[in-house]
């Protein structure tokens, strides 16, 4: 068992990962914990996969917990943490968006009793930079999450989480999402639940700026539209 669990979930990021896995080796080894840090590899067809195991083969401090076919992000984190112990669990994308300076404040939320910890692109105090359209939207889809889940939450979908034992012991196998809206169900069903939820403040810049296209963005309303649906109908049967 390890005190700390750093994830890093990828599908096709090629591009981002080894800077990733370099960076969180360099964040993490300055923490007072003993850490992994686990790729949770998503069906990747650009060498992702390959770019992992090397980085696996090269230091036991890397695992990699690989799929052949693309399970989406929320079941290929379920996927990585059902084969893991420890007492802490972080993610975070690995374009590493959010500024990794504010892991330690992140970790020390957790170890002064709160379950769950996210980073937050619009609390005061937050910088955020990213296309103006995408801002709209994401605090337009923010504002209905909180207002259907009463979570009280600024930020659902921000890639800078971490978790308690208790809280991925207990929230994890009720998860059911596969894709992207996983951050917002499982923020959602720990306040149902009454776990205690902090955010901070984050520093976020997109470094996705070929992947902002209208399409994208449609396929992502359609995608947390559906979750929205599916979360209420299971709340409303639970």
């Amino acid at each position: 068992m390890a005190s700390l669990v750093v994830s890093i979930p990828v599908h096709n990021e090629s591009q981002y990962l080894e800077r990733a896995v370099r960076a969180s080796l360099d964040s993490a080894a300055k923490l007072e914990h003993d850490f992994i840090i686990a790729i949770a590899e998503d069906g990747s067809t650009d060498g992702t996969y390959e770019i992992a195991k090397r980085l696996a083969e090269s230091d036991s401090r890397v695992h990699v917990f690989h799929s052949e076919s693309r399970l989406g992000r929320g079941e290929a984190l379920r996927n990585g943490w059902s084969k893991l112990q420890g007492e802490i669990y972080v993610f975070f994308d690995a374009d590493l968006a959010t500024d990794l300076g504010f892991l330690t404040i992140l970790i020390d939320q957790i170890k002064r009793g709160y379950d769950v910890v996210t980073g937050s692109r619009y609390l005061p105090g937050a910088s955020v930079r990213r296309p103006v359209l995408r801002l709209f939207v994401s605090r337009i889809y923010n504002l209905i999450v909180s207002t259907i889940f009463a979570t009280g939450i600024s930020d659902h979908q921000c890639g800078f989480k971490a978790f308690s034992k208790r809280a991925v012991d207990e929230l994890l196998p009720l998860t059911t999402s596969k894709d992207w809206f996983w951050d917002t169900e499982i923020l959602a069903l720990a306040r149902r639940k009454g776990f205690r939820i902090s955010e901070i403040p984050v520093k976020w810049k997109e470094n996705r700026t070929n992947k902002t296209s209208l399409v994208r963005l449609l396929k992502d309303i359609r995608v947390h539209s559906l979750g929205m649906v599916q979360l209420c109908w299971k709340l409303l049967r639970s």
